[in-house]
């Protein structure tokens, strides 16, 4: 072959070489940033949707990929999209239950009087919306300046955060100790801490997480209706009030003003408060456990047994049962007509786990029937749907069985496990 033809060949080829690593590398990026959230509607519902905006009338109005304009009234909305892991610090932890994910970058967190300083990380940076916030610290129960080294004891750490068995303000550090006394001061820098009338000064880069005293926090009654929002950085906002805002939404949280998320910053949102009743907020009729060697698994509220949240991939579930095999927990119907839920092992054990999950219900004698047998979900499986009449039944009850494996893993979630009219 001749050089010039060489040459031509060369510029023929390589360019075609270019585009096709460009097209293999980008195709997963592009099709993951097209999926359509998943919408969930009360009495078995499902569609695909980007969020579009508040209707006066009390609605969420989606578009589908087919550009159809759907509104689905809150009352009856089960979950738009998911909540996803926070994957950098600061995380501010609310006293109303929900998170605040901190910008990380050339945003120090800083105390201002009686005020916590934060920049969201779901502002974006060339809006006003961008602007530090001002948080009452009444109205925070800690902060998480470290990663632990996975996610169930991340969550695990925030929930310490939560908790109100101390009786003043606390600094964990990274070698484990902790520190009791009242916060004076904290900047980028350090953070000083009176106690026992001595001042000590702590350098930041020790410190893994602050709590507050519980005491002087200043939890308001939630409202009826609230709307747990979600963001791309893993905030997770407990919302008392919300409006569309130019080019996203504004939401309101207790003793806050109001926080304008750009729409494109969403990544799902869920009411709470409405005629969907969740099974973790209900007390159940009984439980009982048969492990298969000697270890007991009592089931958990919005928890995973192993201890985290619930998750399932990379999203984070807010509500839900977690059960370990081989179980049985039974509620009482009231005057519901369904019960829904979506299956699953929790993404804690990995590929580990093999389970069967079943329902049963019966009219208070000794001879429940089966209404529902699922197939046999693995660690990693996607969500299996659940949508159930049980209008003719005075109880349900809810069973998890050990399938392939023994009950190695076995770490089964019913994520918004809930009674519908």
């Amino acid at each position: 072959m001749a050089p010039r033809d060489i040459y031509r060949a060369v510029l023929f080829v390589v360019p075609m070489v270019l585009w096709a690593v460009f097209v293999f590398w980008a195709a997963p990026k592009m099709g993951l940033a097209d999926e359509l959230p998943e919408v969930i509607v009360a009495g078995g519902d499902r569609f695909e949707g980007r969020f579009a905006e508040f209707t006066s009338a009390g609605a969420a109005r989606f578009v589908t990929e087919r550009r159809q304009r759907r509104d689905v009234p809150l009352d009856s909305l089960v979950r738009w999209g998911s909540a996803v892991t926070a994957e950098r610090t600061p995380q501010v932890v609310l006293a109303d239950g929900g998170l605040l994910v901190g910008r990380s970058l050339g945003a120090p967190i800083r105390i201002e009087g009686d005020f916590l300083v934060v920049e969201p990380g779901f502002s974006d940076a060339d809006l006003r919306a961008s602007a530090p916030v001002r948080i009452p610290l009444g109205r925070v129960s800690g902060v998480l300046f470290r990663l632990p080294g996975n996610l169930v004891e991340q969550d695990q750490l925030i929930d310490q955060l939560r908790s109100t068995e101390h009786t003043a303000d606390e600094v964990i550090l990274e070698n484990g100790d902790s520190l009791a006394g009242t916060i004076d001061t904290l900047t980028e820098r350090d953070l000083r801490l009176t106690n026992n009338e001595q001042q000590v000064v702590l350098s930041m880069r020790r410190v893994v997480a602050i709590r507050f005293n519980p005491a002087l926090i200043d939890r308001e009654p939630t409202s009826d209706l609230v709307l747990a929002v979600a963001t791309s950085d893993g905030s997770r906002l407990v919302a008392r009030h919300w409006e569309n805002d130019q080019g996203g939404v504004a939401v309101t949280l207790a003793g806050l003003p109001p926080l304008k998320i750009p729409r494109h910053k969403l990544a799902g949102f869920q009411p709470l408060g409405n005629s969907v009743t969740y099974l973790s907020d209900v007390e159940p009729h009984s439980y009982r456990h048969v492990p298969l060697l000697e270890i007991e698994w009592p089931f958990t509220n919005d928890r995973a047994v192993g201890g985290g949240w619930l998750r399932h991939d990379d999203r984070v579930y807010g509500k839900g049962l977690g059960m370990h095999s081989a179980a049985r927990l039974t509620y009482r119907r009231g005057e519901h007509r369904r019960l829904e839920a979506d299956l699953a092992v929790d993404a804690s054990v990995g590929k580990k786990g093999c389970v069967r999950f079943r329902v049963f219900v019966d009219n208070g004698d000794a001879r429940p029937r089966a209404i529902y047998v699922s197939p046999l979900i693995r660690g990693g499986d996607p969500p299996v749907p659940m949508s159930l009449d049980i209008s003719n039944a005075e109880r349900i009850n809810l069973v998890v069985d050990f399938a392939e494996g023994g009950d190695v893993g076995d770490h089964a979630n019913w994520l918004d496990a809930r009674l519908v009219p």
